[in-house]
């Protein structure tokens, strides 16, 4: 954790005068608890007891009293759960331990917040660009938060805890992503264009922060791949390196496939995945099945628990509880993707033959790209016919070590 101070004021008219953020908009963002509360015992970790000025700029907001607390008398428990006795005014909590015994629990250190992660990175993503905002890409994990241009070549900028950075790999390139961590991470990642500690990324002399570009282009491990092997989009045309030659084609959709899978050696990717992710869509909005895959009454059993989740889920929103919503999004994943498996876009039963088109339609556009290539480009043309596998899911087989700028 981060040991830091937060500079703080109240203006006369109740306005917030909070400066250098920085000093503990990263700590908040970075907490190691998944639920992401904030107690008092972490408030006193960053060197602030007061979160007056958090919340009334919306990166905190109020829960109810926190269930356990941190064993601060070096009793060895880590954690002491608070029993209640009484209601109302007159309450007490109580810790019990094997070592320190029964203690009295002051009602202010039960006092918790709710970290408002996109909040958090909205600030970070309006320094970026002046109308952006972040997008959750790992839940509670990891945020795009906006893009930078290298050497004419787009690349996307994410926050993300330690924990979730490996996680980001699956979701993007990793050689097109900037990842913005804390200042007190010590690991390295090489899959990525560049991992740049918070304090590199932004400057926060000021009341806001700043993104400072050209600092984060200097850090950048970005090659133009002259002398390697490129498969590079650069506006309406490709630049395609192999073996020392050069050829340049026109966009296709199957280039845009043949890129994601090169990117990605030996990793198995379905044909509905590159379809949607060519599409914005759901990959699941693609999926295709065998005939009607649920009768009329499981449909309506399923449709009966996803509106009672969602009236779970406003529930736990009003309550802030992390903990509840993470359960409830899981179900609600699970049963989109039985839903999405029965139904089409048009609310009718799919039938097998959605996956098949799919298939064949993926299929035909890298199979019509590789061709193309040939054409302009034998060795490379030849080299991709024999290592791509195409079918309802596509890989690209890498025999040997080989590495690729896309």
């Amino acid at each position: 954790m981060i040991n830091v101070k937060l500079a703080k004021g109240i203006s006369s008219s109740g306005g917030s005068t909070v400066q250098s953020i920085a000093k503990w908009l990263f700590p908040l963002i970075n907490l190691p608890c998944r639920a992401n509360r904030v107690t008092l015992d972490n408030l006193r970790a960053f060197g602030e007891t007061d979160p007056t000025a958090l919340v009334a700029t919306g990166f905190l907001m109020p829960m109810g009293p926190a269930t356990h607390v941190q064993a601060i008398n070096g009793c060895g428990c880590g954690l002491h759960e608070v029993v209640r006795i009484g209601r109302g005014p007159r309450a007490r909590f109580m810790t019990s331990c094997v070592i320190d015994g029964v203690e009295e629990i002051q009602r202010d250190r039960l006092r918790q917040w709710f970290v408002n992660d996109l909040q958090v990175g909205d600030e970070l993503a309006t320094a970026i660009k002046s109308d952006g905002k972040c997008r959750a890409i790992v839940i509670d994990g990891a945020w795009l938060i906006g893009e930078l241009i290298v050497d004419g070549v787009r690349l996307e900028i994410f926050l993300a805890r330690e924990s979730d950075v490996d996680r980001i790999s699956e979701c993007v390139v990793p050689s097109r992503a900037i990842v913005v961590v804390a200042d007190s991470v010590q690991r390295t990642w090489d899959q990525f264009a560049g991992v740049v500690k918070l304090s590199d990324a932004f400057s926060f002399a000021g009341p806001k922060p700043v993104f400072q570009a050209d600092r984060v282009r200097s850090m950048v491990r970005w090659e133009d791949g002259t002398d390697g092997n490129v498969f590079l989009c650069k506006g309406e045309f490709w630049e395609l390196r192999h073996e020392g030659k050069v050829a340049y084609l026109k966009d296709s959709v199957g280039m845009g496939y043949l890129a994601r899978l090169l990117a990605q050696p030996n990793r198995v990717i379905p044909a509905v995945t590159l379809l949607a992710s060519r599409l914005g869509i759901d990959p699941l909005q693609l999926s295709g099945s065998s005939g009607e895959v649920i009768d009329e009454q499981a449909r309506e059993d399923y449709r009966g628990r996803y509106l009672m989740l969602l009236d779970d889920m406003r529930l736990a929103e009003a309550n802030h509880d992390r903990a509840t919503m993470e359960r409830i999004q899981l179900e609600q994943d699970a049963l989109t993707t039985e839903l999405s498996a029965a139904f089409g876009k048009d609310g009718r039963g799919r039938v097998k033959s959605d996956a098949e088109k799919v298939r064949k339609s993926v299929s035909m556009a890298v199979t019509r790209a590789i061709e193309k290539i040939t054409v302009h480009h034998t060795s490379l043309g030849r080299y991709l016919d024999v290592s791509m596998e195409l079918g309802g899911t596509m890989v690209y087989r890498q025999h040997e070590p080989m590495d690729w700028l896309v």
